[in-house]
């Protein structure tokens, strides 16, 4: 892949947005989670005459900076002509099998932390499937750990609210009731807080 070929291709604006989402190589960034962005920003760019991987590969230096930038530059010139190939590469090497199985394990052990909310646990759980996009457990299976790793109370309320047990119902329904119960739980907490604000307000008037 040549840089410097692109040297007067002026793309101004969508470079821009791209430089202001670069991707470093860090540990904690997910190079899943830059992809998409990237491929959300490139969607938005179209130039006569230039073929989308040779764009990709043009926009890939301006996204990428510090390591990630001289992992790219380490590879000789036009030897990555394809998107998906610098894809393939990109994720195997800032994403490896090991952090793949370190996820599953994260995943598998989540656990609702004493005094925390139904909407908090549902949140950390979506965020640890959304940092792990490799784990590889189909919906029903991240529904049943969810379920499974929940207090008590968390359990009899869900069930509750299903009128019945909510393992019974397919994964759909049943993260559409796990969505709903923990949105409810969200607003109910909100209310709460303001209502402890304005009192607490009220106290010091």
């Amino acid at each position: 892949m040549n840089l410097k070929m692109w040297g007067n291709l002026r793309l101004n604006q969508p470079s821009d947005f791209i430089q202001a989402n670069q991707f470093h190589g860090y540990v904690h960034r997910s190079p899943y989670d830059h992809i998409s962005t990237f491929n959300d920003i490139f969607n938005t760019v179209k130039i006569s005459h230039v073929t989308d991987d040779a764009l990709t590969l043009c926009l890939l230096s301006f996204s990428s900076t510090g390591d990630a930038l001289s992992w790219l530059r380490s590879f000789p010139p036009i030897s990555l002509s394809l998107w998906e190939d610098v894809v393939a590469k990109l994720l195997k090497n800032y994403f490896p099998k090991s952090k793949t199985l370190k996820g599953k394990v994260d995943i598998s052990l989540f656990q609702q932390m004493h005094d925390e909310a139904l909407s908090e646990a549902c949140e950390r759980y979506q965020s640890l499937l959304w940092q792990n996009p490799t784990h590889g457990f189909d919906k029903g299976l991240q529904i049943n750990i969810f379920l499974g790793h929940l207090h008590a109370q968390s359990e009899l309320i869900m069930d509750a609210a299903t009128w019945g047990k909510i393992v019974l119902k397919t994964p759909n329904e049943a993260s559409a009731i796990i969505e709903n119960m923990a949105y409810n739980d969200y607003e109910f907490k909100e209310e709460r807080e303001l209502m402890h604000q304005k009192e607490t307000l009220e106290y010091n008037a």
